[in-house]
């Protein structure tokens, strides 16, 4: 069986995932094409990139959205098999506080789709991350 695993895939040891709320309260989600799921957006982190940067960095690059303030609201140490081989990676999880500008999936070879949705409707979708599974986790709903 061909995965879709890169080497880099393979190599990492850092990720970041960023819950960013709309004006209602409703969650960006992207429909991720490369693992074909569902997820609030996710990086990982190269070793010798700064968190802050990737995280600003990122969010403008994918969605067209300029973070004006943000705070890391957990760090959890998860572990992958990935062909085989048993990956940890260490995971930093940010909310967004403050944006600016309209959203934009900029990169649609990457993303089928990317909006705002609330968690009763992200809970119904068939395929979600890891990173949503466990966001939705932590409220109380």
């Amino acid at each position: 069986m061909k995965t879709s695993f890169t080497k880099e895939d393979l190599n990492t040891r850092e990720a970041i995932w960023v819950v960013i709320y709309d004006d209602e309260r409703k969650v960006l989600i992207q429909d991720h094409v490369k693992l074909d799921f569902f997820t609030i957006p996710i990086w990982k982190i190269k070793e010798w990139e700064e968190i802050e940067e990737v995280i600003k960095q990122e969010v403008f690059d994918e969605t067209n959205l300029k973070i004006l303030s943000y705070r890391k609201i957990w760090e959890k140490i998860w572990e992958y098999d990935y062909d085989w081989v048993m990956i940890r990676i260490k995971t930093h999880i940010f909310e967004v506080l403050e944006y600016e500008w309209k959203l934009i999936n900029k990169e649609e070879k990457k993303h089928r789709s990317m909006r705002f949705m609330d968690t009763g409707e992200i809970r119904w979708l068939s395929k979600i991350s890891d990173a949503t599974k466990y966001f939705l986790s932590t409220l109380d709903i």
